[in-house]
């Protein structure tokens, strides 16, 4: 046992000995370290000599008086080494956001000692100094830049394709350009100046990139990507709505030559992204919608020539750009209002129309009339109302009324006459041919909106014209025997007759004279013959017959004219024929008609009012005349009498 307690005696004499002379030599080294200036290492000397076991109690003092006047000297040393080791190891990664942060800590530092007091802050700035900090980042900065502007020249160099890393590097060097602060260029002005002739470069590069490949719209796309990049910096790229705004100039004016649904996507594209092209979307938005604006004008003139298909398809096209849906409605009425035909078509009429005629109602609304032939022979009218009209209903709503013919007929002409109607209803006027008198007169009113047409005469003579409201005058006309026999004796009190009687007569009576009553036109008065009159030809003592306006007097004609439909015209060139028409305005001297779909132009009236009138003349051939704006081929007629109804 005491062999024992000598041995762990002699141990623990033998630890102390070792412990005293490490605290020793600790202890000997901070000194030396504090005396040559290396504050950091004394310090770490001194505080290693104070965690020796067993050591000496009267070095305390001294070890705990030399750390109390190292400590905000080792402090700032420790700072600004920390700062500089961050300053290097970001330049060497090429890491600008991690060099920023180093900065920062760097200026926060600086601050800190400034407000502590001179000495701090004098310690604070040999400590930056003795560790190169302001040095180290000088250099980073200036690597950084030269790095920054080297990856984005590669990126113009390569024209802006986005490379094997999806364009990345040229993307950070782009945003480690505009994160160097602006004492690295020297001036915020010579930063501006440099970053901005290198990325103008670097966006173009990728602008001209895309647009060989890409559609306008995509382009487009990436200008937005750029500039909300900017937006996010900020930075101002004056050269970026410029640049995708000419560009889009380019792009719409090539296709608007070629392809015109292509151009209106494009120009969908720009009136989408407007405020990136720069006020009002730039020129490529005035572009784009000057193009449209000429193209719905030339939608408007094909309307305007009766062109309805290609126009409503111009408008279906010009439909992908701005709605059309208005304007599409409009040429339906239109093409409604202006083809008799499709007038009918529409009112539900699968036949096609051996005679048409067209005409407007007192309050405005389009009109068309049609003679079926066939099993069933009629005469339709097809009425398109106008919103608020007497017709009812909204606009472009369309209504039919029927009305039969006596089978056997030849109809020659169809016109409506509302002339004739004192009620200023709808009338329509047939004429055809007639066994024993120049021409078989029928007269059709409409009514009431929704009542059928209601034969208002028959009468066969060789000229019917009208001789005041509601008053006709028939030449020749065919009467019931017993009425012919009446005015044979002078007697005036004979009943009335009505003129649709459809009795032969076996007499010669000069004139027939017809009121309107209870809704049909009846004989009132007769007149005998009082002069001659050519059993052969029908002819009267003036050689005229037809349809007149009281007023009328025309000379005769050397040669008898053919009474043919408008669309016939070609057929008879230079013969004298004889059509009916519609006067669309006012006039003298020549006027520019629509019949169907034709142009016609009539040269020689004198003057003239908007309605119906009978044309004699010859077809002399085609010219062009000026209709809405647009220049189209009419059939010319020199006419040699024109005759329109009475008022």
């Amino acid at each position: 046992m005491a062999i024992f307690l000598l041995f762990a005696a002699t141990l623990a004499a033998a630890a102390k000995i070792h412990y005293v002379r490490e605290h020793l030599s600790l202890l000997t080294q901070a000194r030396t370290a504090q005396t040559a200036g290396d504050l950091l290492a004394a310090e770490e000397l001194y505080n290693r000599a104070l965690a020796v076991p067993w050591a000496f109690g009267e070095h305390r003092g001294e070890i705990d008086a030399a750390l109390l006047a190292l400590q905000p000297v080792t402090q700032a040393k420790r700072v600004t080494a920390e700062i500089a080791a961050g300053v290097e190891a970001a330049s060497a990664a090429g890491d600008v956001p991690a060099l920023l942060q180093a900065h920062e800590r760097y200026r926060a530092a600086q601050a800190a000692a400034a407000k502590a007091g001179e000495d701090a802050k004098q310690r604070f700035a040999e400590a930056a100094q003795a560790a190169g900090v302001e040095a180290k980042l000088t250099e980073a900065y200036a690597a950084a830049r030269k790095r920054a502007a080297q990856q984005l020249e590669a990126a113009i160099a390569a024209k802006g394709e986005p490379g094997a890393d999806g364009g990345k590097a040229a993307a950070v060097a782009a945003a480690d350009l505009l994160r160097l602060p602006a004492a690295v260029y020297g001036s915020e002005a010579a930063k501006r100046k440099e970053a901005n002739a290198l990325l103008q470069r670097y966006d173009n590069a990728r602008i001209d990139a895309a647009a060989k490949t890409q559609e306008l719209e995509a382009v487009l796309q990436l200008g937005e990507s750029i500039r909300s990049w900017y937006a996010a910096v900020p930075w101002e790229a004056p050269w970026l709505a410029s640049k995708l705004d000419k560009y889009a100039v380019a792009e719409l004016t090539a296709l608007e030559k070629k392809d015109l649904p292509a151009f209106l996507a494009a120009g969908k594209a720009v009136q989408a992204h407007a405020a990136l092209l720069g006020s009002g979307g730039g020129k490529a938005g005035a572009y784009a919608e000057a193009a449209v604006k000429r193209q719905f004008a030339r939608a408007e003139q094909l309307a305007g020539a009766r062109k309805y298909d290609e126009a409503l398809e111009l408008y279906r096209t010009l439909g992908s750009y701005r709605d059309t849906a208005k304007e599409i409605a409009a040429l339906e009425l239109r093409r409604l209002e202006g083809d008799p035909a499709a007038l009918l078509a529409k009112a539900g009429v699968s036949e096609k129309p051996a005679l048409t005629a067209f005409g407007k109602a007192a309050d405005g609304s389009a009109m068309a009339a049609g003679a079926i032939a066939g099993e069933r022979p009629r005469l339709v009218l097809a009425r398109l109302a106008v919103a608020g009209g007497a017709a009812g209903g909204a606009g472009g709503e369309v209504r039919l009324s029927e009305g039969q013919l006596p089978p056997g007929l030849k109809l020659r002409s169809l016109r409506f006459a509302g002339e004739l109607s004192p009620q200023g209803r709808p009338l329509l006027a047939a004429e055809a041919e007639s066994a024993e008198r120049a021409t078989h007169y029928l007269l059709y009113e409409l009514p009431g909106e929704d009542a059928g047409l209601e034969l208002v005469l028959d009468v066969e003579a060789d000229k019917l014209t009208a001789s005041g409201k509601g008053k006709l005058t028939a030449v020749r006309p065919l009467l019931d025997s017993s009425v012919q026999e009446e005015r044979a004796n002078g007697s005036d009190r004979s009943p009335r007759r009505n003129a649709n009687e459809n009795t032969v007569p076996q007499g010669e009576v000069a004139k027939g004279y017809l009121e309107y009553k209870n809704g049909r036109y009846e004989l009132v008065r007769t007149e005998l013959a009082q002069s001659a009159v050519d059993q052969e030809t029908g002819m009267n003592e003036n050689g005229q017959t037809g349809l007149d306006s009281a007023s009328s007097a025309g000379e005769p004609s050397a040669e008898e004219p053919l009474t043919i439909q408008v669309d016939q015209l070609t057929e008879h060139p230079g013969q004298l024929v004889r059509f009916q028409v519609t006067l669309p305005a006012d006039g003298e001297g020549s006027a520019v008609v629509r019949a169907g779909n034709r142009t016609l132009l009539l040269k020689g009236l004198s003057s003239y009012k908007a309605g119906s009138i009978l044309v004699t003349g010859t077809y002399t051939g085609e010219e062009e005349v000026r209709v809405n704006g647009g220049r189209v081929k009419a059939y010319a007629v020199k006419v040699s009498d024109a005759k329109q109804p009475a008022e």
